[in-house]
């Protein structure tokens, strides 16, 4: 049976022997094998050996710092990189500069041309910038990255939209309202919103529009864009009468809430939030507001009172928007 060996360390000494003689007769022996030559030499080469033992274990625990470290490193650094050169392209489009702000993502996504979000992020920028059918190409490749990616989805549907290609925006309501159906971190009443209004810009099936309205309404009450949308389905069934009182309450509503966004822009100036990116949300909801003015234009025209929808129309100029086939 094996013993173990002593804890101090040491190799065992013969009785009567001294720690003295025990080391003496140890290095004796590696002297003898020729592992420790005698004199200076023997200090040298003693300094060498530990020399390269410190420099093993050095580069051993570097080596298990790079392993540990180095797949995170290949996986981030990418990834701060897209979003050091996104910061500086979101810095020239909030200071208005949209050409600038769309060539610095140019140049972004030559370089990681497989990115669906700086892909989304063009897509918008460029249908902010009328320019549809780059857009759609944009988006359209983002899709193929993530087929079921939400917003793009949403996003494409606008392009298309813009496009008159209304069919292939339903099309992608649809699969929105799919998607929302089986995962409760979407909102499936803006789903049904957003593929009710598709319809009714199609013009085609205006009753299944009126149904996914209702529907949507149920779930999540009266608010401006939804009340637009049954207004605008009702001007498009010729049902001006409830139109007019779906769209009445839907820019009373929306005027309301453009007024405390403008206050709240004027209140943060000089707050922590960049006041630039302030106005460019209040200039999103301002089109808003004036899409809903330019459909009540029409329900006030098929009613017979002009002098009412020219008000609107002069309101959606006021806002800063052109009343034509791009204004959804």
């Amino acid at each position: 049976m094996r013993l173990p060996l002593a804890d101090s360390g040491q190799p065992p000494t013969r009785a009567g022997e001294t720690k003295e003689n025990s080391r003496m007769d140890l290095r004796e022996a590696y002297t003898a094998l020729g592992n420790l030559p005698t004199g200076g030499d023997a200090r040298k080469r003693w300094r060498r050996i530990m020399f390269w033992q410190r420099f093993a274990t050095v580069f051993f625990i570097a080596l298990m710092v790079a392993l540990v470290v180095g797949p995170i490193a290949y996986v981030e650094l990418p990834r701060e990189i897209i979003r050091w050169h996104l910061a500086a392209a979101i810095e020239r489009h909030v200071n208005g500069d949209l050409d600038a702000a769309i060539s610095s993502l140019d140049r972004l996504i030559e370089e990681y041309p497989n990115n669906e979000d700086l892909l989304a992020e063009r897509a918008a920028w460029r249908l902010e910038n009328q320019q549809y059918a780059a857009a759609l190409k944009d988006a359209d490749k983002a899709l193929q990255l993530s087929p079921d990616h939400t917003s793009i989805l949403e996003l494409r549907s606008q392009i298309y939209q813009h496009l008159s290609r209304h069919r292939d925006a339903i099309r992608d309501w649809d699969r929105l309202v799919s998607v929302a159906q089986s995962n409760f971190g979407l909102s499936l009443g803006a789903a049904l919103n957003g593929r009710a209004y598709a319809r009714a810009l199609a013009k085609q099936d205006l009753d299944l529009a009126a149904a996914d309205i209702e529907e949507a309404l149920q779930r999540e009450g009266e608010n401006g864009a939804m009340l637009d949308t049954r207004g605008f389905i009702r001007y498009q069934q010729g049902d001006i009468t409830g139109s007019l009182a779906d769209l009445d309450k839907a820019v009373r509503m929306t005027e309301e809430e453009y007024e405390k966004l403008s206050k709240q822009v004027d209140a943060d100036r000089l707050g922590t939030i960049d006041p630039r990116q302030f106005e460019l949300n209040l200039r999103k909801f301002a089109q808003s507001v004036a899409v809903i003015r330019y459909h009540r234009s029409l329900a006030y025209d098929r009613a017979g009172k002009p002098d009412l929808a020219e008000q609107d129309r002069r309101r959606v100029k006021a806002l800063g928007f052109e009343i034509n086939e791009h204004l959804l």
